[in-house]
């Protein structure tokens, strides 16, 4: 109880200065970002919230501890992963200290699996999806022919792709087609009468240079045609 008459107004011999809440809070939080700029962790993940606004927020915790961390939106658009309670990770970021509630956290820059590459686990992630929606049932398969009718390759029309697919079809394949007529697929099916491309039911022709080409449009003027 001693102690007590050392904060009535005007007895206190030493001096001492009463500093606010927040400035205290201010120095703490200059020695923290200045002396923990650069930190890298690895822990496992717990209380993972991501809200609408992109950010991520969770606790990296050990045996012994736990912290906070944030992950930005910038930041975690990049993961190529989903992260997950129970995950293990490594982070790279920098420590700072929250104001209004007095926690210091961490903020997170990077953020990878611990172990586990982060496109491997993102495979692993994508296929048990896919499992899940039943896409990979064999009950879903379609047995291929043995003679496909039609091949498409979605790849740029001057790529060493198309000619390598050409080569590897003319051998395997070759019963007197002919390798000209294949190339990229036609925006619209021909209507004339003259030109039988790509019409059901009949084999398509060559396209001539000059088939498609729209007419020359010939205007008439006072002394005859221009």
């Amino acid at each position: 109880m001693s102690s007590a008459s050392s904060f009535r107004p005007g007895s206190d011999p030493l001096g001492t200065l009463f500093e606010t809440v927040s400035s205290l809070t201010q120095r703490i939080k200059d020695t923290l970002e200045a002396d923990f700029a650069d930190v890298a962790l690895r822990g496992e993940i717990t209380n993972l919230a991501r809200p609408k606004s992109g950010h991520v927020y969770f606790s990296l915790r050990d045996q012994a501890a736990s912290i906070r961390a944030v992950m930005w939106k910038g930041d975690a658009h990049r993961l190529a992963f989903d992260p997950s309670d129970g995950l293990a990770v490594r982070v790279l970021g920098r420590l700072t200290l929250y104001a209004p509630r007095g926690d210091y956290q961490v903020v997170v820059r990077h953020l990878e699996p611990d172990g586990l590459g982060a496109l491997e686990l993102a495979f692993r992630q994508l296929h048990a999806r896919l499992a899940a929606e039943g896409l990979f049932d064999p009950g879903r398969k379609r047995p291929l022919p043995r003679y496909p009718r039609r091949i498409v390759i979605v790849t740029s029309p001057t790529g060493a792709a198309v000619r390598d697919l050409l080569q590897v079809t003319g051998r395997r394949l070759d019963r007197g087609r002919d390798p000209d007529r294949a190339g990229p697929c036609p925006r619209y099916r021909c209507r004339c009468r003259d030109c039988q491309h790509d019409r059901p039911g009949q084999p398509g022709q060559r396209r001539r240079a000059d088939h498609h080409r729209p007419r020359r449009r010939v205007r008439r003027g006072p002394l005859g045609v221009q």
